[in-house]
């Protein structure tokens, strides 16, 4: 019987051991999986493999939109912060909006510009920057004119009047004057029912009551 029957070489063992090895040697090293992060709302994330190329190398395809945001802008420089200066909503962009996202409006970058009416109490917002000609509710077209609030002695109404031009109760009738001086400021009112001449005004020649001349005494002068 031969005795090297049961004999196995020992090269062919440590030979066959270094075959796994050896083939991991000789595969390529894999590419590092990116990094990246959103310059909108700084998220952060690993790439995803996308597919294998023909020499089993890992290829990783560019995000659309970050992870955290949804946002397409997540990789632009020039994305900047935007607030709408309407209804206070903030957003990134890269370029002048149209509108707001939130409330819709193209005006979203201009300041609040409101108006009241003195008479009825409307307020409202121009659309454009020249003063507006009348009020929305009621039509006047003395508006933004100074006014005094007046309680009508005989039927109890109270309403807005214009200083130094003749009122009337909107109830009854009754004519109310409410004067201020241009010269001193002084204010005063007549009585209910008196319908002075007119005067003109040493100011600025327009036409007023009498009585809106002022009542005030002045020394050196007396009563006016």
């Amino acid at each position: 019987m031969n005795s090297d029957a049961g004999h196995v070489n020992s090269s062919d063992t440590s030979g066959s051991g270094d075959e796994p090895s050896r083939q991991s040697a000789q595969r390529k090293p894999q590419a590092q999986r990116p990094q990246y992060r959103c310059k909108v709302c700084s998220y952060t994330w690993m790439a995803r493999r996308s597919r294998k190329s023909p020499g089993d190398e890992e290829v990783y395809a560019k995000p659309r939109i970050c992870p955290g945001c949804h946002s397409i802008l997540w990789d632009r420089e020039d994305v900047v912060k935007r607030t709408c200066k309407r209804c206070g909503y903030t957003w990134f962009s890269s370029m002048n909006p149209n509108r707001c996202p939130q409330c819709r409006t193209h005006r979203w970058n201009e300041s609040r510009n409101p108006c009241k009416c003195n008479f009825c109490g409307y307020t409202w917002e121009r659309k454009v920057d020249k003063m507006p000609k009348t009020c929305p509710n009621c039509k006047r077209f003395v508006w933004n004119e100074p006014t005094e609030e007046h309680t009508c002695v005989k039927c109890g109404t109270a309403f807005a009047v214009r200083v130094n031009v003749l009122g009337r109760c909107p109830e009854c009738g009754t004519v109310c004057y409410h004067c201020v001086c241009r010269e001193c400021g002084h204010k005063w009112r007549t009585c209910p029912g008196s319908t002075p001449g007119p005067v003109r005004s040493a100011v600025c020649r327009s036409r007023i009551p009498s009585a809106a001349r002022c009542a005030r005494e002045r020394p050196g002068r007396g009563p006016t």
